[in-house]
């Protein structure tokens, strides 16, 4: 890949930027494959609305969380 240099005047001044080499560390391979990934997840017909929302609790955290549930289940926000 050649290096590629950008110029600027800004307020009579010479700016010159040579930019870097871009790194992916992903092989393509798996980038196609996460693409492909991808449409078929938005193309499903069973995704979430945002506002739906699973909140996993256990027996630890009973108090806080049931008012924190609560307070979810009255008003909806």
């Amino acid at each position: 890949m050649p290096e590629v240099t950008d110029y600027y005047d800004y307020n009579n001044l010479k700016i010159e930027h040579k930019r870097t080499k871009v790194f992916d560390n992903a092989v393509m391979e798996f980038r196609e494959a996460l693409r492909g990934f991808r449409e078929e997840y938005i193309n499903s017909p069973n995704l979430k609305k945002p506002t739906e929302i699973i909140i996993f609790t256990d027996a630890f955290s009973y108090s806080a969380t049931s008012g924190f549930i609560k307070g979810f289940q009255n008003t909806g926000s």
